[in-house]
């Protein structure tokens, strides 16, 4: 009898431990409300409704208490910290606590110097996320800004909690002010566990010397939330402004820029000077160019830096479509960290690890800026043995004046002189200039280094002060090179007779003497024009001569070549300048009701699309819209702009009438597209040749493109067999296509090869998820402590109902992984758990057996 109290009194012990760690908080994360410097909030999640407390203070033992409402989750609002302090806090129900954390206040000055991590779409895949949650925390940010998607179904509580889990040291000690993505579903949960400003939609904070704008692309951007973006910018005096939402005006990625995102907010942060934007979306890292009035702007100053920072977790996207606004691009998993230091702001992209791959620096500083704006010589070609020119023009591009300062002149790394500059003013222009005896003809390096010793501390930081010029010194010769190629027609036609006018110009020292000039045009197959003109009068220095070269326009690829004295009969200072080619690209067209379409599209081609106004009807404010675009948006000249706002993905190109009655419309194609879907306001004009894909788009079903989903198929089966699925079916499918691609019938072998490869995936996942069911329910009942992998396996089902075969095969495969552990390290407690009870049965056994005797 006292042995069985002894081990019932064991294991009601151990059962009352399990249900305490089974009870405390979890998924602690903190917030702001109100001001960073005064306030912050204590959010977590118990699995029972229970009290709200907080013990804290800045020192242990804690010396004050914060409640809040009672519930699973639970926010605690502390309102009366102070400003740059270290806290001590832990959160609970009066009775189950959570362990003792730290948070920091933001400080009190605006030019403490502060630091905070960006980034964005931290779905689908658990352990990227874990890792970028461990590196965020080890570069000891202030606080953490997220862009979106940080899920992917925002209604599957099971992925919050695992979202939560993976991310746990990181969100209990540093502020998370997260910005609502479309995979959100803007769902309660959301809503529910962040404590966040206003209404938690749009909302904006204060931290330092900087202004944070949190935005929504998921709710109407224009209307109630314009207005409140407006006030709200008007309204901060920071020196630093910085938005974050989630899709973005400006990516190269595979959704593109979102237009509609500019129309609405564009032209605010142009006026307000935004000085920064994180968004997510595509899932890669891309910065932009300083951005104003839709276009490059010369400096930060005065343009908009739009980071894309989409790389926590989800899949990772390559580039689809480089815009012009790319300055740095890197499809990986990262982090992006900013460091303000009152006027001056370094921004760091870095791997997982903390290697930094792509840095930027900004000054607001009031300095100057000192730089070489141009160098050149006079003559342009220097005669050798004879006094010349090199004239340097500095300039000032910063906000205050520099003292005087010196520059130095180096020709081919011997120093030609030292020279002593002015002090300049912000903006001023200074023109010096020092005599070159050249030593013989060639080549020759001239390099100017400006403020050699430092002794004017400039903006950049000295990056801009040294400007190097290459000179071709000789004797004087004539020098023929091609100037400028136009064309009479805008755009030809089949069968018109076209005049390119050809520019021949002597930048060289003497007289040319007579030359030949030859024209040449081919068709990607052979020359269908030469044409010979014999220059007989020669040309002076300085003056040029404009040649008309006649042909029929043909349908083809076609190649304009000029060569310059072909016979070689004028000896010219460089004779590496006398061959110039020039594209032109001419197509058959197809007349698909009003619409006409170029037959077939090359690399690097501008695509003409002409409009018939006698075919069809067409507005006179009409876009045409491409759907799937490869290089990229590109900024329409003045008098092509649109007459109104049109919001369509990823971007629009106006039409534009350039004679009576036809519209044209040009469009970057590069030979990397799969489909495309032009538009004419509503209604679809489709070129023939192509074929209905569901209506979602058209594919073109084009060889090059059936062949490749081979490869895809070939992928899906090598990763299949792994996992134990008979892939037999689809080898019989790879056989059968041979004969459709044989034939040409290059849609019908594609879909097959698409609807295979499709069911492979469903089906190795399917397997997946069955065999990590039965090796958890294995677990449960040996007594394992495998519950974090339920929500696992909860998620990878819902990944597989949703036809997300690459979340539910990740989810399946973590699932197994952590049983593995499980089974590799059982904890000490399951054992001795595992032993008391199966001593207790030993017993309840003997006592049986002796009643029974």
């Amino acid at each position: 009898m006292n042995r069985s109290i002894f081990l019932l009194a064991i294991i009601f012990l151990l059962l009352s431990l399990s249900s305490i760690t089974w009870a405390s908080p979890k998924h602690i994360h903190l917030t702001w409300q109100d001001d960073p410097k005064y306030s912050i909030v204590v959010s977590w999640r118990t699995d029972s409704q229970e009290p709200s407390w907080v013990q804290y203070g800045t020192e242990l033992p804690y010396s004050k208490n914060a409640t809040g409402p009672s519930g699973e989750l639970h926010h605690v609002h502390l309102v009366d910290l102070q400003p740059g302090k270290i806290y001590y806090y832990r959160c609970g129900s009066g009775q189950e606590w959570s362990d003792d954390l730290t948070f920091e206040t933001a400080p009190l000055g605006p030019l403490e110097p502060f630091k905070f991590v960006a980034l964005g779409d931290s779905r689908t895949n658990w352990e990227i996320w874990g890792d970028c949650s461990e590196a965020t925390l080890a570069v000891n940010p202030d606080f953490v800004l997220h862009t979106g998607d940080l899920v992917a179904h925002g209604g599957d509580q099971a992925e919050w909690d695992i979202w939560f889990n993976e991310a746990t040291d990181l969100l209990r000690e540093v502020v998370f002010m997260p910005a609502v993505g479309n995979h959100e579903d803007n769902a309660p949960n959301y809503y529910q566990q962040f404590a966040l400003p206003h209404n938690e939609d749009w909302y904006s904070f204060d931290y330092g010397n900087a202004h944070f704008i949190s935005l929504s692309t998921e709710k109407p951007m224009t209307g109630t939330q314009r207005a409140w973006l407006e006030q709200d910018l008007a309204s901060t005096d920071a020196t630093w402004i910085f938005a974050f939402y989630h899709r973005p005006m400006y990516s190269s990625g595979s959704h593109g820029p979102e237009r509609p995102v500019y129309h609405a907010w564009g032209d605010l942060f142009d006026k307000y000077h935004v000085d920064m934007v994180f968004n997510g979306h595509d899932h890669m890292y891309e910065r932009s160019h300083p951005m104003a009035d839709d276009w490059i702007a010369d400096s930060p100053e005065n343009g908009t830096i739009h980071i894309v920072t989409g790389g926590a977790g989800a899949p990772l996207y390559g580039m689809a479509a480089k815009g012009p606004w790319s300055a740095s691009f890197n499809s990986v998993n990262h982090i992006v960290l900013l460091e303000i230091n009152g006027t001056e702001l370094q921004l760091e992209a870095m791997y997982l690890n903390q290697t930094v791959f792509d840095e930027l620096k900004i000054s607001k500083a009031v300095l100057p800026d000192l730089l070489v704006q141009s160098v050149s010589t006079s003559p342009k070609y220097p005669i050798p043995g004879v006094t010349a020119t090199v004239e340097i023009e500095l300039a000032n591009s910063g906000k205050a004046g520099s003292s005087p300062f010196e520059i130095i002149v180096k020709v081919d790394d011997e120093v030609l002189g030292e020279l002593d500059a002015e002090a300049m003013g912000p903006g001023d222009v200074q023109i010096m200039s020092l005599d070159w005896i050249p030593s013989g003809e060639g080549y020759h390096e001239i390099e100017i280094t400006v403020d050699p010793d430092n002794q004017v501390y400039e903006n950049l930081g000295e990056s801009n002060n040294l400007k190097e010029y290459c000179s071709l010194a000789s004797v004087p010769k004539p020098d023929l090179v091609t100037g400028k190629i136009e064309s009479s027609e805008i755009i030809p036609e089949i069968g018109d007779i076209v005049t390119y006018d050809v520019e021949v110009i002597n930048e060289g020292t003497s007289e040319s003497g007579p030359f030949d000039v030859d024209v040449e045009i081919g068709d990607g197959e052979g020359f269908i024009l030469a044409t010979v003109f014999n220059q007989t009068s020669g040309l002076q220095p300085g003056e040029s001569v404009t040649l008309p070269v006649q042909c029929t326009c043909s349908p083809g690829n076609w190649e304009l070549m000029v060569e310059l004295d072909s016979g070689g009969e004028v000896e010219e200072i460089s004779e590496e300048n006398n061959l110039v080619s020039r594209k032109y690209y001419y197509r058959d067209f197809l007349q698909v009701g009003p619409a006409y379409l170029p037959q077939g599209f090359r690399s690097d081609e501008t695509v003409l699309i002409y409009y018939d106004q006698n075919g069809g009807e067409i507005p006179s404010n009409s876009t045409c819209v491409l759907v799937w675009g490869i290089n990229g948006w590109r900024k329409p000249p003045a008098d092509m702009a649109p007459p109104g706002t049109v919001e369509r993905n990823p971007f629009e190109t106006p039409m534009h009438e350039v004679s009576e009655g036809l519209w044209m419309v040009a469009i970057p194609t590069d030979e990397r597209f799969e489909w495309i879907d032009l538009k004419f306001e509503d209604r679809q004009f489709l070129p023939k040749y192509l074929d209905d894909n569901g209506g979602d788009g058209w594919i073109i079903p084009g060889e090059n493109w059936a062949y490749g989903k081979i490869d895809d198929l070939r992928t899906a089966m090598e990763e299949a067999e792994y996992s134990g699925v008979d892939i037999s079916p689809y080898l019989q499918v790879l056989e059968d296509v041979n004969t459709s691609l044989g034939k040409g019938q290059y849609l019908d072998a594609a879909m097959a090869l698409i609807n295979a490869t499709d069911n492979c995936r469903l089906t190795e996942c399917e397997l997946l998820l069955s065999s990590a069911t039965s090796a958890f329910q294995d677990a449960v009942e040996d007594g394992l402590d495998v519950s974090r992998v339920e929500n696992f396996l909860v998620a990878a089902q819902s990944q597989l109902d949703s036809g997300n075969y690459a979340g539910s095969k990740q989810f399946s495969l973590t699932s197994l992984r952590f049983i593995s552990e499980a089974r590799e390290a059982v904890p000490q407690s399951n054992l001795l758990l595992l032993l008391v009870a199966s001593l207790l049965l030993l017993s309840r056994g003997k006592a049986c057996a002796n009643r029974e005797h």
